[in-house]
């Protein structure tokens, strides 16, 4: 249940099985809101993954760079998030 704040994701490859339910950025482990704050990712290639970004609670997220074999792969964030992808607001 730790707070994310100021923190940086980069250069990450997850990989997973074809037929694996998994959410590659889990942010919804702590039940409290504005527990993620200028969290960034760039660079992230997520395999096979179901879910790209879990987001549950409102708070900030910048992504640049997210790749993954998977087309349908869901970001899913809650209302009031900010979540900006390569420079597109997308929440």
């Amino acid at each position: 249940g730790a707070e994310l704040k100021n923190v940086v994701f980069e250069n990450i490859f997850y990989n997973c099985r074809d037929n694996e339910n998994s959410t590659a950025f889990d942010f919804d482990t702590n039940n409290r809101e504005h527990t993620i704050k200028n969290v960034f990712i760039r660079n992230a290639f997520i395999g096979n993954a179901a879910c790209a970004v879990n987001m549950k609670h409102k708070g900030n997220l910048k992504i640049d760079n997210l790749c993954s074999d998977n087309a349908d792969a869901k970001i899913d964030v809650c209302d009031g998030a900010e979540v900006i992808i390569d420079g597109n607001k997308i929440i």
